[in-house]
């Protein structure tokens, strides 16, 4: 949330059939200077609010996030979901490699 007088805070949350699993976050709130021109209301006490996890590959095949934003600016709360499709590693060996990087050799 950026440039948000008073700040927020923010939360994020897995995502399950069952609920909902709060998550860890470093949270980072920066005070904010905007130009001078700026009216002072706007000026002085404007913030903006980052917060991130780390997630682990799961044997799910997406994951499901949801950040939460809580504050007086944003009056019944804010969301937003991420899915995470999960990945599958490929291997390659040497000479796959070589054959795509010359062709019709």
């Amino acid at each position: 949330m950026e440039q948000v007088k008073p700040a927020v805070e923010l939360r994020w949350f897995r995502l399950f059939s069952g609920g909902a699993l709060e998550l860890e976050a470093s949270t980072t709130v920066k005070l904010v200077v905007l130009p001078a021109y700026t009216g002072s209301s706007l000026r002085n006490n404007t913030y903006s609010t980052s917060a991130s996890v780390q997630v682990t590959a799961s044997a799910d095949d997406e994951e499901v996030f949801m950040c939460e934003a809580v504050g007086a600016v944003v009056g019944r709360d804010a969301r937003m979901i991420v899915h995470i499709p999960k990945t599958h590693p490929t291997k390659a060996t040497y000479d796959d490699i070589q054959s795509y990087n010359n062709p019709g050799r």
